[in-house]
């Protein structure tokens, strides 16, 4: 009976103990600040960072090779970086004398084989003549044969000698071609001589600065080798990176104005002179390049420019602070904001969708999902859900 009774009083224990209920933690109301949305004035025109580049630039480089001998002079001084140069203006010259002898020697041969030449025609017009007489006799010699009027031994001394002039002109005749082979050769190594002296003094191609010197005065020189940067100025380029979702805006063709801060309140204008067909792989934005005349050269390589797209009119337009903006829960590539709702006397946050527009330094424009006078969340946005009580701060 006893043991009865502790059983059952066991028993009654856990049945009290499974009655029992754990404490529950209520979420706390997450305290949000608010700011109601006005329309604000927008500048509609975009900026972009611009790099200035020359129009043109070539590398000058050496087609023969030879010991540099002397730099073009400026100012006392050999050309260095910056300097401008005209067209046709002797950047560097190789030693010349290396050059001229090879022309000298090129031309002695070529006179030596020209008279071997002419040496050989007069033996082969010599030749020609005694083959002409010979071929008369044998034509004699044979008919006399025929009338039983020339023995044959005479007949064949007339051939023999016919024979012989024959070979005469064919030998004449093979040394005026060896020799003219020799004087047409030689007259191509004397050109050849001649370019390469007349290249031995690098030149530039066209008028313009010099961007970089890579030689020096005594160097020895390579054929191909780079002597010089040359770049035209008197047109550059604008070059900057526009993002895809503005690149089908931009056209060839199209004007811009440009500035930069080392011209300030100067507004120079460019044309769109290339697109470029893809994207960077690392920036994902696509390269555009204005093309500036730069008559003056106001514009220097290296400087940064803004070039500016849009025309600068101004819009009114609901401006919302960028910590006001979520993502929606409807999809990775939309956008919502919380405003807050009375449900039941309390204060809710609810998701609304919004379509945003352009991105300002202080916010983003939304172009639908909320209204003037509205109220939107912009501090707590990040750590709230869609019907959550939200405590309002002042």
């Amino acid at each position: 009976m006893k043991r009865t009774t502790h059983i059952a009083a066991a028993a009654l224990a856990i049945a009290l103990a499974g009655c029992r209920k754990e404490p529950v933690h209520e979420k706390s109301i997450t305290p949000v600040k608010l700011k109601a949305l006005e329309l604000e004035t927008i500048t509609t025109e975009t900026r972009y960072a611009a790099n200035i580049v020359p129009g043109t630039q070539v590398t000058v480089s050496f087609r023969v090779g030879g010991y540099v001998e002397k730099l073009m002079q400026v100012h006392g001084r050999d050309v260095e970086q910056g300097d401008f140069v005209e067209k046709g203006a002797v950047l560097a010259q190789l030693r010349a004398r290396d050059f001229e002898n090879k022309v000298a020697q090129a031309r002695a041969q070529h006179l030596q084989a020209q008279a071997g030449q002419r040496v050989a025609e007069s033996q082969l017009a010599d030749a020609r003549a005694g083959l002409t007489s010979a071929r008369q006799d044998l034509a004699r010699a044979t008919n006399l044969l025929a009338a039983q009027s020339l023995t044959k031994a005479e007949f064949d001394n007339a051939k023999a000698r016919n024979d012989s002039m024959e070979a005469k002109v064919a030998a004449a005749q093979a040394q005026v071609q060896a020799f003219a082979a020799q004087a047409s050769l030689g007259a191509q190594v004397v050109r050849e001589g001649e370019l390469a002296q007349d290249d031995s003094a690098l030149k530039a191609p066209r008028a313009g600065y010099i961007m970089k010197r890579i030689i020096d005065s005594g160097a020895l020189a390579a054929p191909g080798s780079p002597g010089f940067v040359i770049a035209d100025t008197s047109v550059v380029k604008a070059v900057f990176g526009v993002p895809d979702s503005a690149i089908a805006t931009i056209k060839l063709g199209q004007q811009f104005p440009c500035e930069t801060d080392a011209l300030p309140g100067i507004t120079l204008r460019g044309t769109v002179t290339n697109i470029s067909p893809s994207a960077d792989p690392k920036s994902r934005v696509f390269d555009v390049e204005l093309t500036i005349s730069n008559g003056n050269n106001q514009l220097k390589p290296g400087m940064i420019a803004s070039v500016i797209i849009g025309g600068g009119g101004a819009q009114q337009a609901l401006v919302v602070p960028l910590n006001a903006v979520v993502r929606s829960s409807k999809g990775p590539d939309q956008y919502a904001v919380f405003v807050v709702e009375q449900v039941a006397g309390k204060a809710t946050a609810r998701m609304r969708e919004v379509r945003l527009g352009k991105a300002l330094s202080h916010g983003v424009t939304v172009e639908a999902g909320v209204a003037k006078g509205e109220s939107v969340i912009v501090s707590g946005a990040t750590l709230l859900s869609d019907n959550e009580p939200v405590q309002i701060l002042p």
